[in-house]
């Protein structure tokens, strides 16, 4: 392992947390001719843009260096053209942490140009991750938070023992209203809280999103009619910004209890504006966020953009799968699920999501990484393939929790 992987795996604290009176950021760099030089250069490139500001406009928005870690040196982790044309083939790697005035960042999308803006594609820098983010407890209250959080969604789901249990329908695409509404019903007869869609389906003209969501509910109320238990159904609202609101709207008309939004693809202020009209918890699809997270050089890591998810104003937060198909080795996705659960000034904790590859099979998995049931566990195509079907799929993993002694 490199130097800057290892440096980029999570330490306690990571992610984010909540910060003193200004913006403080921490780093995996590597830059020449030094790691005081490279923190330096995003000091200036996040706050004034030159060296040559004045004192007065210094004194007011400059940022300053917090602390230096060395490392060592190691090969230019990524392509640097700059570095290239000067011979520079290697350059110390270390982790720096520097910080800014609160007044910098004002709102959701200020903090998230200074701290993941320009720094990251600066030709200086053989690797540029953020790893840590501590943010000012009066910005964190301007953004809200998740309006159900964890102990909020198990409430209105019933779930109190176990996890929460959500199934994803499959075939991603392709099924119009009436086959994907039976799939929803075969997968909510064996017992899980919700039921949703993927994040690929949105509104096709083979299956509208206006037309979808009444059939779904319909589908889940003949369910609840046999069985008792009301599910609620996840509808994936992404789509156009113009039409966000009407979407919000007929979700609420038909009663889904919950919201799907592909949170990264939106833009995570466009999913704290959602989360401040919608009147039901909203699950956060993560999808293109491996382009932040996955690369060990260059971006976020997988805990910064979780929590950001959750300052957003996420309810469920995706943290990886464990013992699954997603790239996050599971102590990392238990890195993740702490800071969706740590305490962050008055922000409701967000339920940590396991999915990718979830079935059955990942039960123990789950519980060992998770520690107690306070998180979703996320079934995919693992229970609507089974041969045995759908229903059968999901019921015996709702019986595999019920024997799971905390």
């Amino acid at each position: 392992m490199t130097l800057v992987e290892t440096l980029g795996r999570a330490r306690p604290g990571d992610g984010v947390h909540v910060g003193g009176d200004r913006v403080e950021a921490t780093y995996v760099v590597q830059g020449v001719p030094d790691l005081e030089a490279a923190a330096h250069e995003i000091v200036v490139e996040e706050s004034t843009g030159t060296d040559a500001a004045g004192a007065a406009v210094l004194s007011r928005v400059g940022g300053e260096i917090v602390d230096v870690e060395h490392a060592g040196v190691e090969r230019l982790a990524l392509e640097a053209p700059p570095l290239a044309r000067e011979g520079v083939d290697s350059a110390p790697v270390g982790r720096v942490t520097v910080a800014w005035p609160a007044e910098n960042a004002a709102s959701l999308p200020a903090l998230l140009t200074m701290v993941a803006g320009e720094t990251t594609e600066r030709g200086a820098f053989g690797a540029c991750r953020l790893v840590r983010l501590g943010i000012p407890a009066d910005l964190l209250a301007a953004c809200s938070g998740p309006r159900f959080g964890l102990d909020g969604t198990r409430k209105l789901l019933g779930v109190e023992t176990r996890p929460v249990i959500g199934a994803i329908v499959k075939p991603s695409t392709g099924l119009d209203p009436d086959a994907f509404a039976l799939v929803a019903a075969s997968l909510a007869a064996g017992g899980c809280d919700f039921v949703k869609d993927d994040e690929l389906l949105m509104d096709p003209p083979h299956c509208p999103y206006a037309e979808r969501v009444p059939a779904v509910r319909a589908a889940l109320d003949a369910v609840e009619d046999r069985t008792g238990r009301r599910v609620a159904y996840a509808a994936n609202a992404t789509g156009p910004i113009e039409t966000l609101g009407r979407r919000l709207d007929i979700a609420a008309e038909h009663d889904t209890a919950m919201v799907m939004l592909n949170a990264v693809v939106l833009g995570l202020d466009v999913l704290r504006s959602a989360a401040t009209r919608a009147a039901v918890p909203l699950f956060a699809h993560r999808v293109m966020g491996g382009i932040l997270t996955r690369p060990a050089a260059v971006g976020v890591s997988p805990g910064v953009l979780c929590g950001l998810t959750r300052v957003a104003g996420a309810d469920l937060v995706q943290v990886g799968g464990v013992a699954g198909k997603i790239f996050e080795d599971d102590a990392t996705i238990a890195a993740s699920a702490e800071v969706c659960r740590r305490p962050l000034a008055q922000l409701a904790a967000a339920l940590p999501t396991s999915g990718g590859g979830q079935g059955l099979a990942t039960v123990a998995a789950n519980a060992s990484a998770f520690g107690d049931p306070g998180f979703c566990h996320l079934l995919g195509s693992v229970a609507t393939d089974d041969p045995a079907g759908a229903t059968v799929a999901v019921r015996r993993v709702v019986e595999a929790w019920s024997e799971v002694v905390w």
